[in-house]
């Protein structure tokens, strides 16, 4: 296959541009000094730079607070540690999710603009001599008919539809991260809290609702967040009804499965918590929510299957 006369590199826009998010911000630095000529890239290679080294310093700049506030809070029984580890475990799957969008999205020739950080970085770009505003961009590609076609379906509302169902699996992968973090890590932290005073200093207590049978769930719950993580990035790479429905259809009978799993075994112990009365009602509210939630769960795997069907059937 021929090069990219157009490029410093002989790649393609879509190859080169996909592989500048590869490596993070370390491959964006990389094409911004070996990519001189295509615009499309070189505006891949500034927003990759930008954005995965803005979060990776916000990572860091959060684990060294993190260290302080610890050596500061020493014997108190205040949750900084855990604060801050969700937080710096949120900012990295924020980055994994813009991750499989840019690649996904740039190796497909498609045009993802983050927010501010990707209008700074046509900003900085048309500072060091590169012209990078979108139109430019536009431009930068062959053939005036294939821009206008992607221009048309880049504002057309399956467009919009495409981008919402993309944000929906995004969404699903990073509280598949949390959740998975919380249960295998930090179970403790699912507790309940109080704030008390002692001696003029605030406390904050904290109240473990989750007992050690959590363990008997674990399997079954950390297989289910694998599949939503790997079942939406492939959704995501493939965007088709039909296998986004059998996706959701097969994660809805796992997350019964889950629902029915922490029913089975309920690993919640919640006699400890300081309510009074009021904490011997929530074992039963607790089985009313997972009851609830496993029959509607159960309606919506049924509505899902039957909407496939018709969709196979009649081809609409």
């Amino acid at each position: 296959m021929d090069g990219n006369e157009g490029s410093s590199t002989g790649l393609s826009t879509n190859v080169a541009s996909a592989l500048t998010y590869v490596g993070l911000w370390v491959s964006g630095i990389v094409f911004l000094f070996v990519e001189t000529k295509d615009r499309v890239v070189r505006f891949h290679a500034m927003q990759s730079t930008i954005t995965f080294l803005l979060i990776h310093t916000v990572m860091f700049v959060s684990a060294v607070v993190r260290s302080v506030f610890i050596w500061a809070a020493s014997g108190r029984m205040v949750p900084v540690d855990s604060v801050f580890t969700i937080v710096q475990w949120l900012l990295l799957a924020l980055s994994v999710a813009l991750w499989i969008i840019f690649v996904v999205w740039s190796y497909q020739g498609r045009m993802f603009v983050v927010p501010v950080l990707g209008e700074l970085a046509s900003w900085v770009l048309d500072r060091i001599g590169g012209t990078t505003s979108y139109a430019t961009m536009a431009g930068a590609t062959v053939g005036s008919e294939a821009r206008a076609e992607r221009h048309a379906r880049h504002v057309s509302a399956g467009e919009h539809a495409r981008t919402a169902r993309i944000g929906g699996s995004v969404g699903a992968i990073i509280w598949a991260i949390i959740l998975f973090v919380m249960f295998n890590f930090y179970p403790d932290y699912i507790a309940y809290y109080q704030r008390v005073m002692a001696d003029g200093t605030s406390q904050l207590l904290r109240y473990p609702v989750l007992t050690a049978d959590l363990n008997r769930v674990l399997p079954i719950l950390n297989v289910t967040i694998a599949l939503t993580v790997v079942g939406h990035v492939i959704a995501i790479v493939f965007d088709h009804y039909v296998l986004r429905r059998m996706l959701e259809i097969v994660l809805h009978i796992f997350s019964i499965a889950v629902a029915a799993a922490f029913l089975r075994v309920f690993p919640f112990d919640f006699s400890g918590l300081p309510l009074g009365g009021a904490a011997e009602a929530f074992p039963t509210v607790t089985i009313v929510v997972l009851v609830t939630i496993i029959i509607l769960l159960i309606i919506d795997t049924v509505v899902r299957v039957v909407g496939l069907a018709a969709h196979v059937i009649t081809g609409d």
